[in-house]
């Protein structure tokens, strides 16, 4: 049975798994203490249910009916799951893969610098890389990010160019396996500058081995700068009458 689980209770999940590493990131940030944030265990089985966007993750021995049918009562329009399940939980949406990123290289004496917590200078880069325009998108990137940093489970990069902020992007959480980056962005004006390939060699020559999930017409990018692609991991988003 899949059952709620609260503040103080125990997840064990893979650390290669970028859906499993999301979900325990996220526990250890908000623990079982935010309804927006609630977090669900099973049989080889983690849920999380944040805001409106459910990230599953089924191992080997997961009862995948049970999680089919469990999924269907989380109210949300986005679902992202690994690869070992999709029975019973992706005939109401279109299924769309996610590949997971690998970049390894040897580790080198990164200073600090790099790090920062000056979410004005992120959010001035993010904003502009991903058309964040409204008040509403910039306090639930904060609100979240800020969280996550304040509990030591996220970093902060910022590189800058000619004095100011030109690329970011996010340590969401960093394990046994290296760090997962989320929120990769330069702004507009300055694409081409090979700025992005900057930052994600300064991330892996700071921990020597790091991934991510990007969607197709991103894969080239990552491969351009050293990635290769060794999971598959989809999003599901939920047909309207559905929702």
């Amino acid at each position: 049975m899949i059952r709620r689980l609260e503040s103080g209770g125990r997840l064990i999940l893979p650390s290669d798994c970028p859906v499993a590493g999301r979900i325990d990131a996220y526990y250890r940030a908000y623990g079982g203490k935010y309804d927006f944030c609630r977090f669900y265990h099973g049989r080889d089985t983690a849920v999380m249910l944040y805001g409106g966007e459910v990230f599953a993750w089924a191992g080997g021995g997961a009862d995948t009916a049970e999680l089919g049918l469990f999924l269907k009562t989380l109210p949300h329009f986005s679902l992202i799951m690994n690869d070992t399940c999709r029975e019973g939980v992706d005939e109401n949406g279109t299924a769309k893969p996610l590949y997971c990123m690998y970049k390894r290289q040897e580790q080198t004496l990164t200073g600090d610098d790099i790090f920062t917590e000056d979410y004005e200078a992120v959010f001035f880069v993010i904003s502009d890389a991903f058309d964040i325009k409204e008040k509403e998108g910039r306090d639930r990137w904060y609100t979240d990010t800020c969280h996550r940093v304040r509990h030591g489970v996220s970093k902060m990069l910022l590189l800058c160019h000619e004095g100011m902020p030109a690329a970011t992007c996010t340590v969401l959480y960093e394990n046994r396996s290296g760090a997962f980056l989320s929120h990769i962005g330069v702004k507009k004006e300055l694409w081409g500058k090979g700025l992005g390939g900057k930052i994600l060699s300064l991330a892996a020559g700071r921990y020597g081995s790091i991934s991510l999930l990007c969607e197709e017409d991103k894969r080239g990018f990552y491969e351009h700068y050293g990635f290769s692609c060794e999971k598959t991991a989809y999003r599901i988003l939920r047909d309207e009458e559905d929702k």
